[in-house]
């Protein structure tokens, strides 16, 4: 599988191309999510085609309204060396921290962005109090 990083909800323009010369330098794809893909598994954003996307995009008039603007990072198919390069990259080009980051797994595959975004959110606040979100 090739190294991809799903990008959510960088406003920043210089924040995002920051992000995206890193993964060119480093040879990772890299996929910006956007809100009408929330209800995509992960596993499909991060290795699917366009026309696997397609079944599970919604329509404007769609009732599931879950959504989020926290930025947050999924990395696939990375090992843990990789992980850290690229981590330690973005703190030397200064990119602002972003708190909900995971890993592809077995267990998160199937999972859509707002479920994984939750269940990041919960366990950040979990580990750091209510003083950061």
């Amino acid at each position: 599988m090739k190294e991809t990083i799903l990008l959510y909800n960088f406003d920043s323009a210089a924040i995002r191309n920051k992000i995206k010369f890193l993964c060119i330098q480093s040879g990772i794809h890299i996929r910006v999510v956007e809100k009408q893909q929330y209800d995509v598994p992960i596993g499909i954003l991060a290795c699917g085609k366009k026309e696997e996307m397609a079944s599970f995009l919604r329509s404007e008039e769609s009732e599931s309204n879950a959504s989020f603007d926290d930025p947050m990072l999924v990395f696939a198919g990375f090992t843990g060396t990789k992980l850290n390069q690229f981590l330690n990259a973005m703190y030397k080009q200064r990119i602002p921290r972003v708190n909900l980051k995971a890993m592809l797994t077995e267990h998160n595959v199937n999972w859509d962005s707002v479920t994984l975004h939750d269940e990041l959110a919960k366990e950040h606040e979990a580990m750091n109090g209510n003083s950061q979100k």
